[in-house]
């Protein structure tokens, strides 16, 4: 009777275990990622439906193949991961390779399993990433456009981020017109800003940077000492850029040459007031549409760019009417702005696409009131258009391939999302509205901030190439785990940064879950290792995992220890031996020819003796004999 309750336990158990790799190899099996893993000489020992599809090939023609060329014509990986030490996982991004067969952008996420700190086998899960190439390709040609914008700008565009220190993040190549230095000069030294200035006018930018941010918006007039050795005039036009605490965390601004308006009288400086025809002169040579009008909306001055767009002379103009000038929705647009301007004596700044130049143009007007009289009141309003159509344009084609590529997208500009597509809404559970102005760093979980600042940090300075992790917290109080790639961009005429993110929640709740799975249900395990200290550790992690252990130092206990209860112990677990490993293996066969043994990597390989244990190798070993118990083959 004990023995057939012993015998209908076994049995039962034995389905269980059928059961559970059924469970097991079905939900691997349906996966929608492809999903393998290998030996580390690249032999396929194991490849899901979806890898199979991938590589379009069957399970039997992939099993025993080598992942870096399956089949003549196929290539899935163009090389094996590397594990350096503490590094246990590996991303590689490659396109693949197929007779007639379009290739297609795959990350292969890439973990090792080691056994005393060799690594023995290698599981890969894959994900299509042809998407998030195609929009960082749209990124970096839209990086590009605005880069190549900022380039033909006469005026020397500048950023630093660090307002202390003057530490440039962005130069155009208008530098080097202007001072003689290129921008990988200013890059290379970043005092070299300060550097040139004459020591006598650096006290202008001192005073300005202590002073209230009312005052930044006045340009300075400096001398600089140029590469080769001459002086020059330059304007300069700081604009601070503010925290969230409100502090000044950075500088942008604008430059231009103003040597030959000095030397010929025409700038004011050192006690000299620049009289109205200087100021003329200065309008006229605008590129920008600069008008001025009275209350009673008649055109007191227009320069003459903006009488050529309207094909007439300034003279024809003056006097006239300005609603005569323009469309009925464009006047009733900058009429409503006039008239406040007129009414508050506070200059205003719109963006229209109801334009001066028409309907197919977007302009950046600035309305600036002109006061006269002991009262100060308001007697004109100065105009200064500028033509923006080409920065709106590249807005519009970023947002519309924002809004259609299936991953997250989002710009940061002075560390807060100013743009985020339906995609990243959906990620983080929070609407645009409630993402718009809010900084990335409120919705990563605290544990992971520090490590996305460094990450995000170096693969701006282009230190890294490769996606980086970070788990976030939803508005719903979820945290998801997101990978995300980050680059330079200019976002409506700013530096910015543009987020490609995808979530991979789901794949690692797979990897957890493919980590759960080989855990023991109370099989008996003897444990073979000659090392007593190292075997005990081994033993011990083992019982931790679920497993009931008998221990042997040495051969002759083991095969005692093995001859009293072989009826009862599910697998033999060879995992250190000086020698004889064989001859053992071939003693237990000879006792029971049924008996599962599962072997250390050194032993397989013919070393017989393993370095000390340690939780990822013990991890390792209770995979195989998961593996060994669930599948019942002999090892």
């Amino acid at each position: 009777m004990a023995n057939s309750k012993k015998l209908q336990d076994l049995l039962e158990r034995l389905r269980e275990a059928l059961r559970s790799e059924a469970r097991f190899r079905e939900m691997v099996e349906t996966h929608v990622d492809p999903m393998c893993r290998i030996l580390t000489d690249g032999t396929i020992t194991y490849a899901n439906r979806a890898f199979c599809a991938v590589a379009g090939l069957t399970a039997g023609e992939l099993l025993g193949a080598n992942i870096l060329a399956p089949a003549p014509g196929v290539q899935l990986l163009e090389r094996l991961p590397c594990f350096g030490p503490g590094s246990p996982s590996a991303i590689i991004e490659n396109t693949t390779r197929f007779p007639d067969t379009p290739s297609k952008w795959i990350q292969w996420h890439c973990s090792a399993f080691a056994l005393d700190g060799s690594v023995m086998e290698i599981q890969i899960v894959g994900r299509d990433i042809g998407a998030q190439k195609s929009a960082e390709e749209a990124s970096r040609l839209a990086e590009a456009r605005y880069r190549r914008l900022a380039g033909n700008i006469a005026e020397m565009v500048y950023r630093c981020d660090e307002a202390e220190t003057g530490s440039l993040t962005f130069i155009n190549e208008a530098a080097e017109a202007l001072t003689g230095y290129g921008p990988e000069d200013f890059y290379a030294d970043p005092e070299l800003g300060l550097k040139i200035i004459d020591p006598d006018d650096r006290e202008k930018i001192r005073s300005v940077m202590v002073s209230d941010l009312a005052n930044w918006d006045t340009p300075l007039q400096l001398r600089v000492r140029r590469k080769d050795g001459l002086q020059a005039w330059i304007e300069l036009k700081m604009i601070a850029v503010l925290d969230k605490s409100g502090r000044v965390s950075g500088i942008e601004g604008i430059a231009r040459d103003i040597s030959s308006k000095k030397d010929s009288g025409l700038m004011p400086g050192d006690g000299f007031q620049l009289g109205p025809h200087g100021y003329r002169l200065i309008a006229e040579a605008s590129p920008d549409y600069i008008y001025i009008l009275d209350r009673a909306d008649r055109v007191l001055y227009v320069n003459t760019a903006l009488a050529k767009l309207f094909h007439l002379t300034p003279a024809e103009m003056r006097g006239a009417a300005w609603k005569e000038f323009l469309s009925a929705e464009t006047y009733e647009c900058q009429r409503a702005v006039i008239e406040k301007v007129f009414s508050t004596g506070e200059p205003a700044r719109f963006e229209s696409g109801s334009a001066l130049g028409g309907d197919d143009s977007w302009e950046d007007t600035r309305l600036v009131p002109l006061l006269s009289g002991g009262e100060g009141a308001v007697q004109a309003v100065l105009g200064i258009t500028r033509d923006i159509t080409d920065r709106k344009d590249l807005e519009d084609i970023f947002r519309t391939a924002g809004e259609n590529f299936q991953m997250g997208i989002y710009i940061r500009q002075e560390g807060r999302i100013v743009y985020a597509n339906s995609f990243m809404t959906k990620y983080l559970g929070y609407s645009r509205e409630e993402l718009g102005a809010r900084s990335m760093l409120e919705f990563i979980h605290p544990d992971y901030r520090q490590k996305f600042r460094e990450n995000n940090r170096k693969m701006l300075r282009g230190e890294i190439a490769s996606p980086y992790e970070y788990r976030v917290i939803t508005k719903s109080g979820h945290v998801r785990w997101l990978l995300e790639s980050v680059v330079p961009f200019f976002y409506q005429g700013r530096a910015a940064v543009l987020g490609n993110v995808n979530d991979i929640t789901r794949q690692r709740e797979v990897e957890q879950l493919l980590i759960r799975v080989v855990r023991g249900r109370g099989e008996n395990i003897l444990l073979i290792n000659d090392d007593f200290i190292g075997g005990d550790i081994v033993r011990e992690i083992l019982e931790a995992f679920g497993y009931s252990v008998l221990f042997a130092a040495d051969v002759d206990k083991a095969l005692d220890l093995y001859r009293e209860a072989a009826a009862g112990i599910d697998a033999v677990v060879i995992n250190r031996i000086k020698s004889g490993a064989r001859d053992l293996v071939q003693s237990i066969r000879r006792i029971n020819p049924d008996a599962r043994i599962v072997l250390s990597s050194d032993i397989v390989n013919g070393g017989g003796v393993a370095p000390a244990p340690t939780q990822s190798n013990i991890e390792f070993l209770a995979a195989r004999i998961r593996i060994a118990l669930d599948v019942g083959k002999k090892n």
